[in-house]
């Protein structure tokens, strides 16, 4: 085994209305809208990426707000990542159950990743969670750093059978994995933050539809270009269907989706750089519309998008 993930890149759903989408993630949620851009395959879409203040790997979570493309709705069943969660501080259950009161998101006490969690939806009707423990990252700047929300802490994955993607995920990732009531948890190794994927094994559901409200891919971390090409070969050695590296701006990456090693989950595997100061400064990311290399008509595309204001949490 070569290639050892330190965990979690990002996760991307796709998601209902652009300014709901902001509200919700940027306001509700507290988290920094690092990056406004557009989807680089569909540049009258944008993509909006939420996270620390940093945009540390492992703490990012994207959407695409497809809602005004007459996208149907998804629906939940196996191959489809079927929750986020993200970590909050241990003690402050009571202040995110208020605030999701006050603003009109239903919530559900629960677990998430062996914590206590609030289960609550998007208003697309992506399912997530906020699960509140130990973490030794900082929260986003938006609210105050005893509830602020750290990133994403893992995501669960719904599939038929939960032993082949663990065995993947230990034997091609680097994982350590362990048996659980209902599939397995996924532990990363390398130290990372966004560490922890949980296998659900559901032999019986239907298969998932993928469109508003559903995660459409997760996006584990390579440190460097060479690990993600070596993975790469290996994975197309062993009769993968991977794509060539994509050049996102701020990542390089992969996808595949197999229907044993992943469930039928589309996987990405994304290097940690550039980064995402890589076009603004480290302090003023997501201020501005940053449309990707390439683009011919610049002022067609932003007269494509809707107008939009970034909330304050």
């Amino acid at each position: 085994m070569s290639f050892q993930t330190p965990g979690l890149h990002h996760v991307t759903a796709t998601t209902d209305g652009d300014q709901e989408d902001l509200d919700f993630f940027a306001g509700t949620l507290g988290l920094s809208l690092i990056k406004q851009t557009v989807n680089f395959d569909d540049h009258d879409v944008y993509h909006f990426y939420y996270a620390d203040a940093a945009g540390t790997p492992g703490s990012v979570m994207t959407t695409f707000p497809y809602g005004s493309k007459d996208v149907r709705q998804g629906t939940d069943g196996v191959g489809i990542t079927s929750l986020v969660v993200f970590s909050a501080p241990a003690g402050s259950q009571a202040f995110w159950e208020q605030r999701f009161a006050e603003r009109g998101v239903a919530s559900e006490a629960g677990q998430a990743m062996g914590r206590p969690a609030l289960l609550v939806q998007d208003p697309s009707g992506l399912p997530l969670a906020v699960a509140f423990g130990d973490d030794d990252r900082d929260g986003a700047p938006g609210l105050d750093a005893d509830v602020a929300l750290r990133g994403v802490l893992g995501v669960q994955l719904r599939v038929r059978e939960a032993a082949p993607v663990a065995a993947f995920l230990a034997d091609g990732f680097g994982m350590e994995t362990t048996q659980t009531e209902t599939g397995y948890l996924a532990l990363a190794q390398g130290g990372g933050p966004g560490q922890m994927v949980e296998l659900v094994e559901d032999a019986d559901a239907p298969d998932a539809k993928n469109g508003l409200g559903t995660v459409h891919h997760v996006a584990f971390r390579a440190r460097t270009d060479a690990e993600r090409d070596a993975l790469h070969d290996r994975l197309a050695a062993d009769g993968v269907k991977v794509t060539e590296t994509k050049d996102r701006s701020y990542f390089r990456s992969i996808y595949f989706r197999d229907r044993q090693r992943t469930g039928g989950v589309l996987f990405e595997v994304a290097t940690d750089g550039p980064g995402f100061d890589l076009d603004e400064p480290a302090g003023a990311l997501g201020r501005e519309l940053r449309l990707p290399p390439g683009v011919e008509d610049v002022e067609a595309v932003r007269a494509s998008l809707p107008d939009i204001t970034i909330p304050t949490p």
